[in-house]
């Protein structure tokens, strides 16, 4: 999976009181690919490899784990640009926006098959390539344990019933729905949408 960024997010000058300046920042545009790990604990791990506060950090949307995906992300200040076996991150640029959930053009995808050995195999990418792929929400969106029941419940304002479903899919216990991040919160909501 392969991200498209907001257009937004790319300026290379900025308007302002004596003309147009060189965007400085405060937050750097970087290309985030990962292979095997979570959106979440790649953020996570960003956190703490530049020990930076959660706020500090935006990304448009939540990629596969088991796909190999580039995302792009906004980081505040000047981050050096590394590659580990499972997580790389290079520096685009400066830009002076924050990036939020939905902020992004689009999604490419690319799917390769390995020994498949299914003589429909060609018809159907004959059709993807005539037709197109349809849009779909599946487990990603919907979770194994039911984003979109949680949503449900936020939505009806069963804030408890909603905690205790998120604490049964959560890595973390959470005391309150405070202690959720408001992204997360949004996204179960989304799921139900």
């Amino acid at each position: 999976v392969e991200e498209t960024v907001s257009k937004r997010f790319l300026p290379k000058f900025t308007r302002t009181e004596s003309g147009m300046s060189p965007v400085k920042g405060p937050y750097t545009l970087a290309l985030l690919k990962k292979k095997g790990v979570t959106t979440e604990d790649a953020i996570k791990f960003l956190l703490s490899r530049f020990n930076l506060h959660k706020n500090d950090i935006g990304y448009a949307g939540l990629k596969d784990k088991f796909g190999i995906t580039s995302q792009y992300v906004t980081i505040r200040g000047n981050p050096e640009e590394f590659r580990t076996e499972k997580i790389e991150l290079r520096k685009i640029g400066l830009t002076d926006k924050m990036m939020g959930i939905g902020e992004l053009e689009a999604n490419r995808f690319m799917i390769t098959l390995h020994d498949c050995k299914n003589p429909e195999a060609g018809k159907v990418i004959g059709e993807l390539k005539n037709r197109g792929m349809p849009n779909y929400f599946g487990a990603q969106r919907f979770g194994i344990y039911g984003n979109d029941a949680v949503g449900k419940l936020l939505v009806q304002r069963k804030f408890e019933k909603a905690l205790d479903m998120i604490n049964k899919q959560s890595k973390s216990r959470f005391k309150s729905l405070k202690s959720v991040e408001k992204r997360k919160l949004k996204f179960f909501i989304n799921a139900y949408q």
